[in-house]
């Protein structure tokens, strides 16, 4: 999924900033009809010339299989942070759990962000 993140601020640059999952359609939290997804670390790209950040999953060494609710990736910015109305691309990643039904799926997540830092 790619997602297009500004800084709606008047007047404060992000200096870090943090996406947390608040609802995904994983284990124990599915209906018969859903995926079970897990969350991914990304990479960057270029879509139609214009770059698009990979973002990185903080997850515990003893969890390698992926993220799921309450999970948060780290979103790279710019030197100096993002500017008030500036915008960044990014790319979450998920994947279907293998052996494990596919379907449809949603996901939610809280923007966390510090202007300190």
């Amino acid at each position: 999924m790619r997602r297009t993140l500004t800084n709606t601020s008047a007047t404060q640059t992000v200096r870090l900033l943090r996406l947390r999952l608040t609802s995904i359609t994983t284990y124990g939290n599915t209906t018969a009809s859903q995926a079970t997804l897990a969350a991914y670390s990304s990479s960057d790209e270029t879509v139609s010339g214009q770059t698009v950040e990979g973002v990185t999953l903080d997850r515990a060494a003893d969890q390698p299989d992926g993220g799921g609710l309450n999970s948060s990736w780290t979103v790279p910015l710019p030197d100096g942070g993002l500017a008030p109305g500036q915008s960044i691309n990014i790319s979450l990643l998920f994947h279907a759990v293998r052996g494990v039904r596919g379907g449809t799926f949603s996901f939610g997540y809280n923007a966390e962000a510090t202007t300190t830092g």
